[in-house]
């Protein structure tokens, strides 16, 4: 479909797809046959103007601050969404996004700069860290995890008067309502490889 990715897979048969556009994981199997952990519209994916391929996707908060207009209306900006990711695979379980935007406060018109980076990393399987007797089937339980690790650096693109330097000023951007500028998500899939009668 003309577009660039990466392909995480586990020594077991998972797998993770992480789209460039959008720096999206918009696949996750852990065994090939099985319907992917994320919903995406692979019709998405031949419209440039279409934000939504599906998949996990980078939100900012307070978003109705930068994803409406003056006069009140909703919409992502492409210049986030899908944005221009730079994607680069390190490893069969390891991949880098990152990409810089300026963004602007609706309430108070000011712009800011958004410096990006996501690290995708598989997580190992932790059911063949099980030695129990009790659970002899925990290895033949397919498995995929992945971690991704969000840094966000933030530049106003405006001075800061010093009565100012207190207090929250316009502009002010995070990562949906986390606290910290970083967030670490870990998402798993597993499925059984036995039949319960």
């Amino acid at each position: 479909m003309g577009q660039t990715y990466a392909v995480l897979n586990n020594d077991h048969g998972g797998r993770l797809i992480i789209l460039e556009k959008g720096a999206r994981a918009l696949d996750l199997k852990a065994v090939e046959d099985e319907p992917s952990a994320f919903w995406h519209d692979l019709n998405a994916l031949h419209d440039d103007k279409n934000w939504n391929s599906g998949g996990d996707r980078t939100w900012l908060s307070p978003e109705l601050d930068y994803f409406q207009d003056s006069s009140g209306i909703y919409h992502v900006p492409e210049h986030l969404d899908p944005g221009s990711w730079k994607l680069t695979q390190l490893s069969q379980s390891h991949a880098v996004a990152n990409m810089t935007c300026d963004l602007q406060h609706s309430g108070s018109s000011k712009k800011i700069r958004i410096d990006l980076d996501k690290r995708y990393t598989l997580v190992p399987n932790p059911f063949l860290m099980n030695h129990s007797s009790l659970f002899p089937d925990c290895p033949s339980v397919s498995h995929v995890g992945f971690e991704v690790y969000t840094e966000i650096n933030l530049t106003p693109l405006h001075s800061v008067p010093l009565t100012e330097s207190f207090a929250s000023p316009p502009g002010y951007c995070n990562l949906w309502i986390i606290a910290k500028c970083r967030l670490r998500v870990r998402f798993q899939l597993q499925r059984t490889a036995r039949c319960v009668q």
